[in-house]
């Protein structure tokens, strides 16, 4: 499962990598085949690209992917 996400700030990432950085983690979702799922993956790939600070001063990145691998 390839997952993509919208440009976040720096806090909304760190929500992110925090839920993907343990070795293997438990993803539920709506598979259009299968209904409800939920598997084991793993993430072996956390990019991401630092897009601009905004007037605020908040940070926002960019190019925010990154699989998640079935166990």
């Amino acid at each position: 499962m390839d997952i993509t996400c919208r440009p976040l700030t720096a806090s909304e990432l760190s929500i992110v990598l925090n839920a993907i950085y343990p070795e293997y983690v438990t993803v539920r979702y709506d598979d259009p085949m299968q209904g409800a799922v939920t598997k084991i993956m793993y993430s072996n790939n956390n990019p991401a690209s630092f897009l601009i600070i905004q007037e605020d001063g908040t940070e926002m990145w960019t190019d925010i992917t990154f699989p998640l691998i079935e166990q």
